[in-house]
């Protein structure tokens, strides 16, 4: 019984950290859905198989308190758990979303790891996008350059893979591309008409955002593709969908 009662004590308290970290995960870090978009599912389970699981499991497997070396270990089991949290943790701290731009007909997710240095955000055409946001991507809008030397730049990153998302310096306000966003968006009938998981999982949503007119553009991470969900009004960011996307 004291063995049972130890591994349930520890996996309370397991569950209450694990559970604070899914909070910052899910909420803060990568909120409205870009946790599934960026693939943070994986990591999750490994987390909580580890933390929640794993570790109460070995506390019911050595626990007695007439051990010479109970305390050493149970503290190797804390041990372990703080490591692999901790690293867990830290892998999705990097990888996590900090600009979401939009690009005339599309979102790009821009991720704190695309950037191996700041020089690129020393040259960022506001202040504001010169650090990485730990609250959630921010929302801006990439423009084509007029300056020939940025120009030119541009098409050898394009060579090598990169793309307006990543150039700080092509950043301009939201605000001033709605009406681009908005020109180039697709009504929610067109994802409907896709097939009928499309169907549910956007009836879905319009059952929980009753009254208004919704539209979608494309948001992409990667080679995953989902549906950036807009107010058809004034193309407020709303949430991302994870439906097939033309």
């Amino acid at each position: 019984m004291l063995r049972i009662k130890a591994s349930l004590i520890h996996l309370l308290i397991s569950a209450c950290v694990v559970g604070l970290v899914l909070f910052l995960m899910l909420y803060v870090w990568y909120p409205d859905g870009f946790f599934k978009l960026l693939g943070g599912g994986d990591l999750i389970y490994i987390i909580a198989g580890v933390d929640v699981c794993l570790g109460p499991l070995l506390t019911l497997a050595v626990f007695n308190p007439a051990k010479k070396s109970l305390k050493f270990d149970l503290a190797v089991i804390a041990l372990l758990q703080i490591s692999a949290l901790l690293y867990g943790a830290h892998v999705m701290f990097q990888s996590r979303p900090v600009f979401n731009v939009l690009e005339e007909n599309l979102f790009k997710v821009t991720l704190a790891s695309d950037f191996k240095d700041d020089v690129e955000l020393r040259k960022a055409s506001q202040h504001k996008w010169k650090s990485l946001s730990w609250k959630g991507p921010e929302l801006v809008a990439a423009v084509a350059p007029t300056d020939p030397k940025i120009k030119e730049e541009m098409v050898f990153a394009a060579g090598s893979g990169a793309d307006w998302n990543v150039f700080p310096k092509l950043f301009v306000e939201y605000d001033s591309q709605r009406q681009i966003a908005l020109k180039n968006a697709k009504a929610l009938d067109v994802l409907k008409a896709i097939s009928p998981d499309n169907r549910a999982t956007v009836e879905r949503f319009e059952q929980k955002h009753p009254g208004k007119a919704y539209v979608y553009l494309p948001i992409v991470s990667g080679y995953v593709v989902m549906a950036a969900v807009l107010n058809a009004e004034n193309a407020d960011f709303i949430e991302i969908l994870d439906v097939e996307t033309p």
